[in-house]
């Protein structure tokens, strides 16, 4: 492995909970890691829900 690792990270939100994956690109692969998921609450505004 030459250079500096690139890191990448993907957002997947969902109806009831969000997460993000992120993986660490050396030239070859890049394995993910999930980080912990997270509640997608929605929000009541004068409008509606946001």
């Amino acid at each position: 492995m030459g250079g500096a690792a690139s890191r990448y990270a993907a957002v997947d939100l969902g109806a009831e909970s969000g997460r993000v994956m992120v993986g660490t690109f050396d030239g070859e692969r890049t394995p993910p890691r999930e980080v912990p998921r997270f509640p997608c609450t929605p929000v009541h505004t004068g409008d509606g829900l946001q």
